[in-house]
């Protein structure tokens, strides 16, 4: 989509754990914190994890905040199932205009 020049933006809604996302992956919510906007930027199954809250077949989401190479990877970020069905609350596709 983004190679398309349309761009996916999910509204979630924060945890203390989105906001300390490290490399790992967000597997969990937490208390809801407020809500923010980040775009969608890719999408992959996994394959094998060592995390017991994932498993084969499970597709995680990656994300680009807007917070700074401080937060996430380099500010990016992969949520885990559980984490986005949580708190993912609204998606919207931005085309060129």
């Amino acid at each position: 989509m983004l190679a398309a020049g349309s761009c996916p933006i999910a509204i979630i809604q924060t945890t203390p754990e989105f906001h300390r996302l490290g490399t790992e992956i967000l597997t969990m919510g937490g208390k809801a914190l407020g809500f923010h906007a980040v775009v969608v930027v890719g999408a992959a199954q996994v394959s094998a994890s060592a995390d017991p809250l994932l498993s084969p077949g499970d597709i995680v989401v990656l994300v680009q905040n807007s917070w700074g190479t401080g937060w996430g990877d380099l500010g990016f970020g992969l949520m885990g199932p559980a984490s986005w069905a949580s708190m993912a609350k609204a998606i919207a596709l931005i085309s060129s205009v």
